[in-house]
């Protein structure tokens, strides 16, 4: 399946025009793109509500296997990489620092119970780079009631582990 999927979706619907469009898309068509061919290929288990866009990194190299990863944020400020082609979770990090939570839904309606990384985050990966994932969170330091938003810069650092900047 590695070689079907080998386009890169790095930002929110493609592309910074926000289009949706995929200009180098040439396998998928009416034919293909059916009930009996085409459809869901897993579930995955999260820690909590996913509002942003999963992103999708082809050819990844981890512990000497390549891995194509989907990349999916949660309000609870996590960020996980799934292997795209068979679910297997690669890695999960946190982006709470000690003594936070994710933020409270702020009496906004919309997002509840928590706001944590509700964006869709962006993959900057130049040519030879795995890349760098770059996602906003919103915490609460527990002790204070201070609110943070963030932005945070995740990398693959070690064999199958993600590190954060900020």
């Amino acid at each position: 399946m590695a070689g079907a999927f080998s386009q890169n979706v790095l930002t929110y619907h493609n592309n910074n025009a926000r289009t949706g469009l995929n200009s180098s898309e040439t396998t998928l068509n009416l034919t293909n793109v059916n009930s009996t061919t085409f459809g869901k290929l897993f579930e995955l288990t999260v820690d909590g509500l996913v509002d942003g866009e999963p992103l999708y990194l082809s050819a990844v190299p981890i512990q000497g296997v390549t891995h194509n990863l989907l990349i999916v944020v949660t309000e609870n400020d996590s960020v996980y990489a799934f292997d795209a082609d068979t679910g297997a979770a690669i890695w999960h990090i946190s982006t709470l620092e000690s003594g936070e939570t994710p933020s409270d839904d702020r009496n906004c309606s919309q997002v509840e119970p928590v706001i944590g990384l509700r964006p869709t985050p962006v993959i900057s990966r130049p040519a030879g780079s795995n890349g760098v994932i770059y996602t906003v969170a919103m915490s609460k330091n527990t002790s204070s009631g201070d609110y943070f938003q963030r932005l945070h810069a995740l990398m693959r650092r070690r064999a199958a582990s993600c590190t954060k900047g900020r």
